[in-house]
């Protein structure tokens, strides 16, 4: 790990568009900056992190049109590009590589490219491996406009415009939460499984189908202090490394959790 605040933007490899580049403690920020005045703050603070350095993040981005059939297939159902802001962040360790990290880390955008209105429709989207793109926001902000995202791994991340109603986010939400804990069934202890499955459930069921939006959130945040309180040793799986060789199932049961407390608290 670097000590203290270091520049590492000498260590970039000729990375276009990344400047400023520093590590900070557990902390990464930079500014990333393409032609036509596109820019935006790019921040990582990482819950606990080891072999932290910028050739082993393998962090780029890149300039894409809005009409990018590459993209846009891979966006949820009529999800468009900005004008503002045609810029795709990829964040790539090398399999070779040393970063390895524990539990989960927030990923922030702060550009002036876009500006935040009241229930704007921009999100913040990953995508693993070149498959679709999912959203991943769990807070927005003004100045201009801020947007902040959690998870357990790596691969693209983009800005886009959410076009769907908020009860078609909400249920894609509730079953890509159900999905992955399904299938992390087996590396789970199957009591703190049942348990999990119950507070998805009951904040399903109990709560947004019958219209209790601070129901379906606080049996959330039961359901991420639960694998918070769980993760690790020899309970749910929570670290990730370049090699790909771990599945951090706690980190990424968290973010999707996140996510869709955040579009409960949206959409209520």
């Amino acid at each position: 790990l670097f000590s203290g605040a270091a520049s590492a933007q000498g260590l970039l490899g000729g990375a276009q568009g990344v400047v400023d580049f520093e590590i900070d403690g557990n902390t990464v920020s930079a500014s990333l900056e393409l032609p036509g005045g596109l820019q935006t703050d790019f921040e990582i603070e990482f819950e606990s992190v080891l072999g932290l350095s910028a050739s082993a993040l393998g962090l780029s981005v890149d300039l894409i049109s809005v009409n990018n059939l590459n993209i846009l297939s891979r966006l949820p159902h009529l999800g468009s590009i900005p004008t503002g802001l045609p810029m795709l962040i990829t964040v790539q360790p090398p399999s070779t590589g040393p970063l390895s990290l524990e539990g989960i880390y927030e990923i922030s955008l702060h550009t002036e490219n876009l500006h935040y209105t009241a229930n704007t429709p921009l999100r913040l989207y990953k995508a693993e491996g070149g498959g679709d793109f999912f959203d991943i926001t769990d807070n927005v902000g003004q100045g201009s406009y801020r947007v902040r995202g959690t998870s357990g791994g790596f691969s693209q991340f983009i800005i886009a415009i959410e076009s769907r109603s908020s009860s078609t986010v909400i249920e894609d939400k509730y079953d890509r939460l159900r999905a992955e804990l399904v299938a992390s069934e087996s590396s789970i202890p199957s009591a703190v499984y049942d348990d999990l499955l119950a507070h998805v459930d009951d904040s399903e069921l109990s709560g947004y189908d019958l219209g209790d939006h601070d129901l379906a959130q606080d049996e959330l945040d039961d359901f991420i202090s639960l694998v918070e309180d769980n993760a690790g040793g020899t309970g749910i799986p929570n670290v990730w490394r370049s090699s790909g060789d771990l599945d951090n199932v706690a980190g990424t049961l968290i973010s999707h959790a996140k996510t869709l407390k955040f579009s409960l608290r949206m959409g209520s």
